[in-house]
This record gives structure tokens, sequence and C-alpha cells, in this order.
């Protein structure tokens, strides 16, 4: 028996048609976005829910369920340094804090003052040839001495804080604090 070929090397669309789909190819499509959705919110209720308990997800501000400094993993007798998301960090002693908000006492932070070198008021702006880089002086400024007076007490909205340390007794932001403290005595 001799067969023949279709010349085109295409089979015919009824055939094509049987060929690569099946009744169960929708429900197919189905329970995979399902899954798929499924899978996202089980990632996303472990990181924005549960991220005290699960295994390898560092928790920052403690388990927000507990109150107080213990669960903020805080030595309440040091300072504690907090990291902002924008990029500022406050020094005191975090006394209190909720699901949202933390309360900060006794705080400092670091102000940054350029130092005008001798001469180079009278140097040329245009000439950079022979520039040398601008120097810096860095001070710890407590809070409340600033033009509109703020108390010495702050309240942070705990999704502005990027992460919180305690600080050691020989830093030289607790040298600078104890140091300003004992001259405010005198």
């Amino acid at each position: 028996m001799i067969t023949q070929k279709n010349p085109d090397n295409e089979e015919p669309a009824e055939e094509r048609s049987n060929k690569y789909s099946s009744p169960a190819a929708p429900y197919g499509k189905i329970l995979l976005a399902v899954v798929a959705v499924l899978v996202i919110a089980g990632l996303a209720w472990l990181w924005i829910v549960k991220p005290a308990t699960v295994p390898g997800v560092p928790s920052i501000l403690g388990n927000p369920a507990e109150s107080g400094p213990d669960s903020l993993k805080i030595d309440p007798g040091k300072y504690q340094a907090v990291f902002l998301t924008n990029g500022e960090v406050y020094f005191g002693k975090i006394q209190s804090h909720d699901n949202s908000y933390l309360e900060l006492t006794d705080i400092y932070y670091i102000q940054v003052t350029p130092v005008l070198q001798q001469g180079q008021e009278n140097q040329n702006k245009n000439d950079n040839k022979n520039q040398q880089p601008q120097q810096n002086q860095i001070s710890l400024v407590k809070l409340g001495n600033e033009l509109h007076g703020p108390m010495d007490q702050m309240t942070i909205n705990k999704n502005l804080v990027a992460y919180v340390e305690n600080l050691k007794d020989d830093s030289k932001v607790t040298q600078a604090i104890n140091q300003y403290i004992k001259d405010q005595q005198k």
C-alpha cells in the first residue's frame, strides 16, 4: 500500500486542532493562575504580617504585638541610634512603642558644618586646579536648641524607621552625650 504525503507537509485543520487541544486545557490555565495568586498572597502575608515569626527574616522593631522597650530588643540603660528611611539618624532613649509609633527621648543628632579654610574666600571660583577638599566639622546637637524650640521628645512613625541599634558605652556618640550632660551640670 502506498501512502501519499501532503505536498505542503501540513495536516488537515481538523486533525491539527484535535491534536493540540484538549477539553482540560482551559482548566489547566485557570488552575495555574489560581496557584500563582495563592503563592503571591502567601509571600506577601509572610513578608508584611508575620516578619517576626518567619525564620531568616529579621524583625528590626521586635514583635509589634508586644509593647515596651524589651520587644524592640533594646537595652533600656543605653542610648539607641534610630536610623530613618530618609537618611536621618537620631540618638536617644526609646521609652515606649506601639504597633505604629515609637517614642524617643533625650534626643541628639549629628550636624555637619562646612569649615571655611583660610584664603578660601579670596579664591577665584573658576579656578578648580588647586582646590583642596572641603573640610567639615561634625558635631552632636541636643534637640531642643533649634529656632522652633521643640521639646526633648519625638514620636516616630515605625514605617519611617529603617533600623535601631543599641550604642556601646565607649562609642564616640555616647561619650559626646555624656560630656554634654557633664558640661550642663557645671
